[in-house]
């Protein structure tokens, strides 16, 4: 996979200090509390960060690839599943959702690629005219915005038509020069379950891989880096759902060893598994056509405050 360079730090934008945040605040849907959660890899960041030497550690951590891609060698290997029950413990993870014990599992990928005892049948039929989380993790709403638009998240930019390539882009728009679009961004964390979904029933159109650099993806580094959604590697596929033509990509971030396709066939029922990601955190993101579908109002009144909303699989959107 060929490497993306990273855009250089702008110092004129706002938010764009030496400092970097090991922490990032997000509402719990429930409540309505905002929780304190850690930032895992701020420190790599901030070597980023670092006048004149910056660069280097940027290329070498981020750049290459190889780092990541070591990370992932190193989480298939038999003895990393010595470092399972410490991952349990630092990420909290509720052992109580697992569907296998936690000796069993013969490395730390197989730990992370997880899958949970949820029955996400269950919550698919539940009122099926919703369109819902493909992912656990914590998500931005951002609507009506079109193609020549640029979506501002934490700092970073998102250029919808970069973002799913000029074929997707063609297959969104449908011939329509003036469309704008909803775009929902769901943010995996470690601790997170790293298999996705499908949001709701359908059938896959196409599917395209686009090559890119492996960027983190958390608060710290959007507001580090520009435009790291449409830089890494990302899987895009285009769907043809219930709400009509929509767009799902899964984008491959620092850490993440693979992005796995594991579903088969053309069609999918809403919340059928789509795949996994490997050790790393990582983001999903859904680009719908603006009235295919409403966004849920919460949603929206925290990312227009900039604060990410968390989520579970079939929750809605």
């Amino acid at each position: 996979m060929a490497p993306a360079l990273v855009p250089p730090l702008d110092p004129g934008q706002p938010g764009r200090t030496l400092i970097v945040a090991r922490t990032v605040q997000v509402r719990d849907r429930k409540t309505g509390e905002l929780l304190t959660e850690p930032v895992s890899g701020a420190s790599l960041v901030a070597l980023a960060r670092i006048p004149l030497l910056g660069i280097f550690f940027r290329w070498l951590l981020f750049d290459l690839g190889i780092v990541s891609s070591f990370m992932g060698w190193l989480a298939d290997c038999s003895f990393s599943r010595a470092f399972i029950p410490r991952f349990i413990r630092v990420q909290g993870i509720d052992v109580s959702e697992l569907s296998d014990p936690v000796e069993s599992y013969p490395s730390l990928n197989a730990f992370f690629t997880r899958r949970l005892i949820r029955d996400f049948t269950v919550a698919a039929e539940n009122g099926t005219a919703r369109l819902r989380s493909p992912a656990d993790g914590c998500v931005l709403a951002f609507c009506g915005h079109r193609i020549a638009d640029s979506i501002r998240v934490k700092h970073s930019v998102i250029d919808i038509g970069n973002l799913v390539g000029p074929n997707a882009l063609g297959f969104l728009a449908g011939g329509e020069n003036n469309l704008e679009f909803d775009v929902f961004i769901i943010r995996l964390a470690p601790k997170d379950y790293h298999r996705f979904h499908f949001p709701c029933a359908g059938r896959l159109v196409d599917f395209f891989d686009i090559p890119g650099g492996l960027l983190p993806v958390h608060p710290a580094a959007l507001a580090a880096f520009s435009r790291v959604h449409t830089v890494n590697h990302r899987h895009v596929s285009c769907l043809d759902g219930e709400f009509g033509r929509f767009v799902q990509v899964e984008v491959g971030a620092f850490g993440v060893g693979a992005i796995r396709q594991t579903h088969s066939g053309e069609k999918f029922k809403a919340l059928d598994e789509k795949g996994l990601f490997r050790v790393g955190g990582s983001t999903v993101i859904l680009v719908l056509p603006s009235g295919a579908v409403q966004a849920e109002a919460d949603l929206l009144r925290s990312s227009h405050d900039g604060i990410e909303t968390r989520l579970r699989v079939g929750d809605w959107l």
